[in-house]
Formats: C-alpha cells, structure tokens, sequence
C-alpha cells in the first residue's frame, strides 16, 4: 500500500491534501508513523491499545507517540483556522442557505471528547458530563455555512454548558454586529 493510499485508508485524508502531512513531517520532524497514529487518534477515538494493533506497536508505544506528536500537529494545525471576512463569508454561501440564511456568518457545536476520569474528586466533578456519563473535556467549535472551520475554543470540563463556553471561549468577539449564529438547543437564553 503507498503511503497516500494509506493516509487515505486509515485516515479518510483524500489524495489531493497529502501535502499537508508531508509538511507537517517537514515542519515538526514528526515521523509518518507518528502523524497518522495521532490523526486517527483524533478522528475516531481509538484506544491505545486499538492504535498499537493498527500500527504494529505496543499501548504504551502508542500513547508515546500520541503524547509526543499532540502539540506539534496543534501548533501547525492551528495556524489553519482563521475567520473570513462577511464579504467572504457571503460569497461561498451555498446557493440554497442564501434565501434565508444570508446573514448567518457561523455555525457553532460543543464537541465532547471523553478522557480519563481524573484522580482528583474537584477535577472529576468538573469534567463529568451527564449527557455522555463520563468525564470529558468541551470544545466550541464554529464552521462556516460552506463547512470551513473558523473557530475552536480552548477545552472546558465536561460539566460547563455550551452557553457559558460561548460566553468564556471569546467567541463573540469574533462576530460582527447583525450577523446570526446557527446553534442547537444546547445555546438557549443567548
């Protein structure tokens, strides 16, 4: 199997955009094998030891190279993310959202992602989430109506409410006065 073929398989990346793991092994030093553990770590939620079979490496290989390649791919990935300007945003509207949507700039979502239960009880009373029944961390999480992702939040504890970390992500300052935001009940009283 090639690697592209590969990255494809195991990682849904389609050929066209492989350049961006060859740059990030060009800009990090991070080896192919690291980049695709931790994209497919991020994208399905795999465990370790799930991870370790897939890549022909033990758990504990597998968390290393997670925990090594985390920041690298943050810091790369993360110069990704910007916010259109409206004039922008309105042309790449799809045609169909244009009728009655024409002055929505975002699409927002907390995503959960579930992590190890804490040792400390005030750290676990934080990250519970009655809605998943686990400890989890939140993250904000804003598109834009053509599907560009324009905006993620720093991680909250599971137990914080969509509408507070809205409020505490800085998210609104990103909006300009008039625009409309689509969000799912989860947002209500804001």
């Amino acid at each position: 199997m090639t690697t592209v073929s590969c990255a494809m398989t195991l990682l849904g990346i389609p050929g066209d955009v492989f350049f961006i793991v060859v740059e990030l092994q060009n800009l990090t030093g991070l080896d192919t094998t690291s980049i695709y553990l931790t994209f497919k770590k991020i994208r399905v939620d795999q465990t370790f030891a799930e991870l370790g079979d897939d890549f022909g490496v033990s758990e504990t290989t597998a968390s290393r190279l997670f925990s090594k390649s985390l920041l690298p791919i943050v810091k790369f990935v993360s110069g990704l993310i910007v916010w259109p300007s409206a004039e922008k945003i309105a042309k790449l509207l799809p045609i169909r959202f244009r009728a009655r949507y024409g002055k929505v700039k975002a699409i927002i979502d907390c995503l959960e992602i579930k992590m190890q239960k804490p040792e400390d009880a005030v750290k676990q009373s934080l990250t519970w989430s009655e809605y998943k029944k686990c400890n989890t961390v939140k993250y904000l999480v804003s598109s834009t109506s053509d599907g560009i992702v324009n905006f993620i939040s720093n991680g909250f504890g599971g137990r914080t409410s969509d509408a507070v970390i809205v409020e505490e992500s800085r998210f609104l300052d990103k909006l300009v006065p008039g625009c409309h935001v689509m969000a799912d009940r989860g947002f209500k009283h804001r």
